[in-house]
């Protein structure tokens, strides 16, 4: 009970602080872009243009959604925060199938044709008390399946805190990761910078005939009632060449770091910040696991406005988003 108090105690200032911070930087110290961003919607939608209104910081998450192929971005003007709702007014609607902006209590919603919906939600599992029981209690087949499969065929972990395995892990397995998953240029943390963040992490290798394949970072929180938090994924460049190995070196990433938080005696796992879309293979992926999906407690809002219902409609075919109402995150319809 104790701890639970402390937990909810710190994600209501959380939550007071990040409302503090965005207020601050929208009418205070904030630079903005408006941004036009254009690409093929989905995997294999038409092209459609987006005006993206906020901060640029989050735009990989915006191309992550609803795009999954290159884009081209133009930036069209620059403003303060409460300048920005007047200079999307002067663009919008021409040539612009969706607006979106942070949310906020002046922005224009527009029934039946706008929703508001977080830059990413957080997927989170529950966990049991032995790794045995999790295997057991995995409710997807195949995922149970493959994941026996895997074990059955040799692989393992290693734990390590050690400096020169973190300097192992970002040049081999991170970056490679990295340079594979993302088509454009990603924000990629110096190592110095990817060190002092994993002061409380240990790294999970996955091995086999004592071979590194690949492996995640752990972050073991605070609170002992806080979810363990997998921050960062790596696989070697080697793996990508083998379709079979890349998907049991991803099942043997997934399992063991589930089975690294179990023994060290924790009940939830954070697999990190995923594109709120239900037909998104990374959601869909770790929902086989038996993830659920929350609204992260950094996440800003998007207020998305479209140029009319048909183009609403043409973006839910594509891209079945979540977004935000009174019951919480609900697919949207």
């Amino acid at each position: 009970m104790f701890w639970q108090i402390v937990r909810a105690l710190n994600e209501t200032l959380t939550s007071i602080k990040v409302s503090i911070k965005t207020f601050r930087e929208w009418f205070f110290t904030g630079r903005f872009k408006v941004i036009r961003v254009s690409g093929l919607l989905g995997l294999n939608g038409p092209e459609v243009t987006v005006l993206y209104a906020g901060n640029d910081s989050l735009l990989p998450h915006l191309k992550a959604l609803l795009f999954h192929s290159k884009t081209s971005c133009e930036v069209l003007a620059e403003a303060k925060g409460h300048e920005l709702q007047k200079i999307v007014q002067s663009f919008f609607p021409k040539n612009f199938d969706l607006v979106i902006m942070d949310r906020l209590p002046f922005n224009i919603k527009k029934d039946g044709v706008s929703a508001v919906v977080p830059p990413y939600v957080e997927m989170i599992i529950d966990l049991p008390s032995s790794a045995d029981s999790f295997l057991e209690d995995i409710e997807s087949y195949n995922t149970k399946r493959y994941t026996k499969k895997m074990l059955h065929a040799g692989f393992s972990f290693e734990e390590s805190t050690k400096r020169e395995d973190f300097e192992y892990f970002y040049h081999n397995l991170f970056l490679s990761l990295v340079k594979v998953r993302y088509l454009e240029n990603p924000i990629v943390p110096e190592f110095n910078e990817f060190m002092a963040s994993s002061v409380k992490n240990t790294l999970i290798f996955i091995t086999k005939d004592s071979q590194k394949l690949g492996g995640s970072q752990i972050l073991w929180p605070r609170i002992p009632t806080s979810p363990v938090r997998v921050s960062r994924f790596g696989i070697s460049q080697n793996v990508f060449n083998d379709k079979n190995l890349l998907k049991m070196v991803n099942l043997a990433i997934y399992y063991f770091s589930i089975t690294a938080a179990i023994s060290h005696g924790y009940r939830k796992i954070n697999f990190g910040v995923t594109p709120p879309a239900l037909n998104n293979g990374i959601l869909d992926y770790k929902m086989k696991w038996g993830a659920k999906y929350f609204l992260g407690r950094n996440s800003t809002r998007w207020l998305f406005n479209w140029k009319d219902s048909e183009r609403k409609e043409l973006f839910l075919k594509h891209i079945h988003l979540l977004h935000l109402d009174r019951n919480g995150i609900e697919p949207l319809k």
